[in-house]
């Protein structure tokens, strides 16, 4: 829960004394854990929809990539990170997007 940087702890503690040269240890914080979300199943929605429920979740949006395929212009094909994944909140979900089918 302490900010990244930060002095959470010394050893001796803070007001014990310490023999001069003698080492100190120092614990500094990595950041807070970050909160684990289950990545939602965006296959099938259209892109607009998949990056709404990317922001909504508390993830970040990724690469919006096109690609051709059978489905309907604007449908998510592939998505980074299966549904179901627990990821770190605002991980980056890619997904690829149908630009239609080729020719």
């Amino acid at each position: 829960s302490i900010t990244e940087g930060y002095i959470i702890s010394t050893e001796p503690a803070a007001g014990e004394t310490a023999v001069k040269g003698s080492t100190i240890k120092v614990v500094i914080s990595t950041g807070p854990e970050l909160k684990k979300i289950s990545v939602p199943q965006l296959k099938g929605l259209t892109k607009d929809a998949a990056v709404q429920k990317i922001e909504a979740n508390g993830l970040s949006v990724g690469e919006i990539i096109p690609e051709a395929s059978k489905l309907d212009a604007g449908t998510v094909i592939w998505q980074s990170e299966e549904a179901g994944t627990e990821v770190n909140e605002k991980t980056p979900i890619s997904i690829k997007v149908s630009s239609g089918p080729e020719g």
